[in-house]
Order: C-alpha cells, then sequence, then structure tokens
C-alpha cells in the first residue's frame, strides 16, 4: 500500500467516523465527552504547547510511559509531558497521576487521518515526540518528522506478524521507520528488524523493555504484608484477564481449596469492584485489603508491584489475544528471576477462558492449551 492510497481510504471513511465513534463510546470503548481528542482538536491548556510527548497505548504502555516522564521530569523539571493513549483504562492511569500532583496531560491519540494529525501537531507542536512499543502510525510519525520534531521509538519492538506485513510495503515502511533520530529496542532481534525496515544501524540502541522495567520497584513494607497473607500457600495468578472471564478464575479458586491462593489481576484496573462483586466481596489490594487463610480469591490490579517482590512459587495464567511468544517469554523470565522456583505459564488466545477442571495442580482444559512456557 502506498501513501496515497493509504490517505485515501481515510478520506473514505471519514464521514463514517463520527457514528463509528459514538458506537465505541456506547460500548465504553471512547469517552463521549472527548471525541474531539480522535479528530485532532484536544481541549489542552496552551502552555502545553512545547512539551514532551510520549505516545503509548493501553494500560502497560501507559505505566512504562508515566515512569519514563517522572524519570525525565527529574533531570529536566521545568519541562511539561503530553501523554496520549488509545483506550479508557490508560487514560484513567494518567489522570489519576495528575490528581496526585504530576505535571501531566492527557489526550487521546487522533485517529490517523492526515487532517486530523496535522490539526493535532498545530495545537500541541511538542518539542520531542516519544512513541512507546510497537504503535506506529503512519501519518503520526512521518508529519511529525516533517514537522522538524526529533522522533524517538522507546522500548521498540514489532511482532513477527507485524513485521512481515511492513515489509510488503517498503515505501511506506521506509518513510516510517527511517523518521525517528532514535531507536531504543527491546533486544538485538528487534534492532535488526528495524534495521530491514529501514532504520539506520547508527541511530538504534539495545536497551530492553521499559515496560518489564516498571516492574523493578518494591516497597518492602508491602512485599512482607503480602508473604504473610499467602503464608504457605501456592499462587494461581490469572495475569490481564478480560471481561467475561472471572467467572472460570473465580471457580478454579474454590477448585484449588485452601493451598492455594488465585489472585486476579485485570488487564483493566477498573474491574476490580466488579470481580468483587462476583466472587461475594473478595479482599482487594486497592483497598488496602489483604487476604486472610478464610480467603482463597484476592484481586490486585497493580500487578507490576506484586511481581517484583514476590519470592514464591507460581503457576501463572496470562490471558493474551494471540500467541506473542516473544513478549510472554520475556516475562516469564522476569517472573522466574524474582522467585526460587521458575514460573508455570499457560497461555490463552482465546477472548474468553473456555471452562476448565482442576486436577492436582494441572489445568485440564476442554481443548489444547496452546503452550506451556517454563
Amino acid at each position: 500500500m502506498t501513501f496515497g492510497l493509504y490517505n485515501l481510504v481515510w478520506h473514505l471513511l471519514r464521514p463514517f467516523i463520527p457514528l463509528i465513534l459514538r458506537v465505541r463510546a456506547w460500548r465504553g470503548k471512547e469517552i463521549a465527552s472527548r471525541l474531539h481528542d480522535r479528530f485532532g482538536k484536544p481541549q489542552l491548556d496552551q502552555k502545553i504547547k512545547g512539551a514532551i510527548w510520549i505516545h503509548a497505548v493501553s494500560v502497560g504502555e501507559t505505566v512504562a510511559a508515566i515512569d519514563l516522564a517522572k524519570a525525565l521530569a527529574s533531570a529536566l523539571p521545568k519541562a511539561r509531558f503530553l501523554i496520549t493513549t488509545n483506550t479508557v483504562s490508560a487514560a484513567a492511569m494518567v489522570e489519576r497521576e495528575r490528581a496526585n500532583g504530576m505535571a501531566l496531560s492527557h489526550a487521546f491519540q487522533p485517529l490517523d487521518h492526515p487532517h486530523f494529525v496535522d490539526q493535532f501537531l498545530q495545537h500541541t507542536r511538542p518539542t520531542l515526540a516519544i512513541f512507546m512499543e510497537s504503535d506506529f502510525w503512519p501519518n503520526l510519525i512521518s508529519k511529525t518528522a516533517a514537522k522538524a520534531i526529533p522522533v524517538i521509538f522507546a522500548s521498540s519492538q514489532l511482532s513477527s506478524t507485524a513485521f512481515h506485513r511492513w515489509t510488503k510495503q517498503p515505501a511506506m515502511a521506509k518513510a516510517v521507520f527511517a523518521a525517528p533520530q532514535m531507536v531504543l529496542a527491546v533486544n538485538d532481534a528487534q534492532a535488526a528488524q528495524f534495521q530491514r525496515l529501514g532504520t539506520p544501524a547508527d541511530i538504534i540502541t539495545v536497551l530492553g523493555s521499559l515496560k518489564l522495567g516498571a516492574m523493578a520497584d518494591a516497597d518492602p513494607a508491602l512485599c512482607q504484608s503480602l508473604k504473610t497473607a499467602i503464608g504457605k500457600r501456592q499462587i494461581l495468578l490469572a495475569a490481564s484477564t478480560h471481561d467475561g472471564e472471572d467467572a472460570s478464575m473465580i471457580a478454579a479458586a474454590n477448585a484449588l481449596g485452601d493451598g492455594w491462593l488465585t489472585i486476579i489481576a485485570p488487564r483493566h484496573p477498573d474491574r476490580g469492584n466488579q470481580i468483587a462483586a462476583a466472587s461475594s466481596s473478595e479482599p482487594q489490594r486497592s483497598l488496602g485489603q489483604f487476604p486472610s487463610k478464610d480467603h482463597n480469591l484476592y484481586i490486585w490490579t497493580a500487578l507490576a508491584r506484586w511481581a517484583a517482590c514476590t519470592a514464591l512459587p507460581i503457576w501463572l495464567f496470562l490471558a493474551v489475544p494471540s500467541c506473542r511468544k516473544a513478549g510472554i517469554t520475556r516475562l516469564s523470565q522476569r517472573l522466574s528471576a524474582c522467585r526460587s522456583s521458575p514460573a508455570r505459564i499457560f497461555l490463552k488466545t482465546a477472548p474468553n477462558l473456555p471452562a476448565f477442571a482442576v486436577r492436582g495442580l494441572c489445568l485440564m482444559w476442554q481443548k489444547p492449551m496452546l503452550g506451556l512456557i517454563t
């Protein structure tokens, strides 16, 4: 696909975009009062002009983006920061940081229609643009670079599927991946992929994943309280779960019995109360509660803090939308380094968790498991 054809598709879609956004707002995927952000017209204070702009996508990238903004703020105390996101949950995270006193502004990412991107850049006029992880929008990146705004790809990576898709459209790939002044890839393999897509080798540095780096901080008192609450129980951690999967995990907690504690860490942190309501008001970390010996289920919406401080054997069930083994393996290695026994990781590919029965220490699925990584 050429840039001309890509933008033609956006122009053809333009009459339908308001309706699409309203439907998404009705489904809870957008905030109705913030739809103007998607058209490149965020309602921001004029002081935002000249800010450092960090683009994230969802919750995981936003955690890393906030940590990056904090680190930059310590070195550049007069700097202002704008974080753009794609999801409502990620937006809520930024707003919580703002409420806690951090000098942040938030906008939803403009859709990649060329006119919307132009409006966004005219309104915000950032001095630096940092794109987190793997959200590479052709107009957003190329137009930012064309305005002489330095572009950085941070914690950068591409799935195999995305990489092969980009290789089939070399002209557009060159325009996107030759645009940054710096690419901070997560590993050597990713660095090689960026080179093949047109990024000059001399601007690529392998720096690891900022998302995993957000796991590093630990509160010793919190960790000790958690270890005391867990006791000698084994742990089944259901990480990154989505709406509709909780009932199966609650059933698993009940089936496992007193020797286990099941921890549900939802993909969207704002679902904590919903899970508690479905589980007879089981304790929530966000309310400062800890599980007693009578509780076999715990709701934890800050997974990174928990993973950083626990040194106990764990069975980890990761609810992922597709088989992205590279990222899962890195997470497995990070979790395994935190405890005496390696994490045993089950991957899920369906949007809803199939029913399963617990047999000893094994989860027996009604359909074959995608994989088991140790």
